[in-house]
């Protein structure tokens, strides 16, 4: 854009330049400041767009006029400034989960059958999950999944499957698939999830599913 403005301006003068033998001094002054603002307004209006430009990471809507984006984020008017890059907020690591199952047709929790659970998110976008619930007859082996974010710095969606087995007999007793979406919370160190399963035969038939919510806390080294 500064190589368009000093043309601009140089071509300007040479064309004022030829015709100055019949141009007033007045006239002259007149049309080379003119031209010199026109392209100071295109310059201008290009840094306007290349700045517009690095909100792009935000793809929700914009909460209200004085928001900005920073990091694939909205943050709302007097949010303290960051002295350098933002501290990059992820969903990859361990996490000690609490899951909460609940109805799925009225969407009432049921916190007597709450139990625990540890996820991990890898960085390849895989993930692992591990828990036990005494409740079931079936016993299942850990879950295999995959996980992405899907807007912003803090939504994420995820799904996963695990192999189950009958408790007494040890047989092949069919699969679980569960899937939800997650999000982050500001410090990056705990999250929400609202999921749901659902079960397969041995034969590959649908069975019972199931819904529920979680909450997760960050595993990791004590400061």
């Amino acid at each position: 854009m500064l190589r368009l403005l000093a043309l601009l301006v140089t071509e300007a003068h040479l064309s004022i330049s030829t015709g100055e033998k019949t141009m007033k001094p007045k006239i002259k002054t007149t049309i080379t400041y003119s031209i010199i603002a026109i392209a100071i307004a295109l310059a201008i209006s290009h840094g306007t767009v290349i700045s517009a430009g690095q909100n792009e990471s935000c793809t929700t809507i914009r909460p209200g006029p004085d928001w900005t984006c920073r990091n694939g984020g909205w943050y709302p008017p007097g949010y303290p400034a960051q002295d350098g890059p933002a501290p990059e907020r992820s969903l990859e690591g361990v996490w000690l989960v609490t899951l909460t199952p609940r109805n799925c047709a009225t969407g009432d929790p049921i916190p007597t059958a709450a139990f625990e659970a540890l996820y991990t998110f890898h960085k390849d976008s895989t993930m692992l999950v591990s828990f036990r619930n005494n409740s079931l007859t079936l016993e299942r082996t850990a879950a295999h999944g995959l996980w992405r974010r899907d807007r912003g710095w803090n939504h994420y969606s995820f799904k996963f499957i695990h192999i189950r087995r009958n408790v007494s007999t040890g047989a092949f007793a069919g699969k679980q698939e569960g899937e939800g979406t997650l999000v982050l919370s500001d410090s990056g160190d705990e999250f929400t999830t609202d999921g749901s399963t659902s079960g397969f035969d041995g034969n590959g038939n649908p069975g019972p599913g199931g819904c529920s919510t979680s909450a997760g806390t960050r595993f990791q080294f004590e400061s």
